[in-house]
């Protein structure tokens, strides 16, 4: 089991809808890149890669808590229901460190160097590069057990999407970089410009809205009744805005 040390900054909102959303800051969206590129190489059995508290915050549309998240390289490592019970129930996060490790990562800057170096000429053509075919890696396979949530790929899947999220940052929409790993829509990793202004705003929404009358009991329409009123919050509370950090690999 690998995971963050509890000190590292970085946090993250997952929210499961029939896309799972994970979320974060540039910083810790292109962090989470480059764990998983790291998690590609790995040659133990069942090394998995585990996002848990304190990297948890609710997430930043409705506010609701975020279930803890692991990354499986396919086959190596496998987590079927007992698995995820064992895990949920025992919290590893909780337990004593068993040490630190070194996250095997040196190829990782070249390769992105390389796709965006790509990208760059793409762009600046304004039409298509020609480039050597490769089969496209197997989708992800992504599981729900209550409140974890797991997505397993294999060594091509996992090297796809760790330079999918070392991109984040380039182009924004809404205040929002999006990186789409998957093309089957089962999970999508968006770097927010103010994540942690978001998270905050998400929470006072949500419980302005359950305080209410006449909150919806509907879990669907409650989601969607925060979501419009996060808009008024963030009207009334224009700031504080999340201070620029230090970018991984530019």
């Amino acid at each position: 089991m690998v995971s963050l040390r509890p000190s590292d900054p970085w946090r993250f909102g997952v929210r499961i809808d029939e896309c799972t959303m994970i979320t974060s800051d540039v910083a810790g969206t292109r962090v989470l890149g480059r764990l998983l590129w790291g998690l590609a190489f790995q040659r133990r059995p069942d090394t998995v890669l585990l996002i848990d508290s304190p990297h948890l915050v609710p997430n930043p549309y409705d506010g609701l808590p975020s279930p803890r998240l692991a990354f499986v390289p396919a086959p190596l490592a496998t987590v079927d229901t007992s698995a995820a019970r064992r895990l949920r129930r025992q919290r590893p996060s909780r337990r004593p460190s068993e040490g630190t490790l070194t996250w095997n990562t040196h190829s990782y800057p070249d390769a992105l160097a390389a796709r965006l170096a790509w990208q760059r000429r793409v762009w600046t053509s304004g039409h298509g590069v020609e480039h050597t075919w490769t089969e496209p890696p197997r989708g992800p396979e992504l599981r729900v057990f209550g409140d974890f949530v797991t997505i397993s790929g294999d060594r091509g899947a996992l090297r796809q999407w760790a330079l999918d999220l070392g991109g984040a940052g380039l182009f924004w929409h809404a205040d929002q970089s999006c990186a789409e790993p998957d093309f089957g829509f089962a999970f999508d990793v968006h770097a927010i410009r103010h994540f942690r202004r978001q998270v905050s705003i998400a929470g006072r929404a949500r419980s302005e809205v359950t305080g209410q009358d006449d909150a919806p009991t509907d879990p669907r329409m409650l989601s969607e009744r925060i979501t419009r009123h996060a808009e008024a919050v963030a009207a009334r509370e224009p700031g504080p805005w999340d201070p620029l950090r230090p970018m991984p690999f530019g």
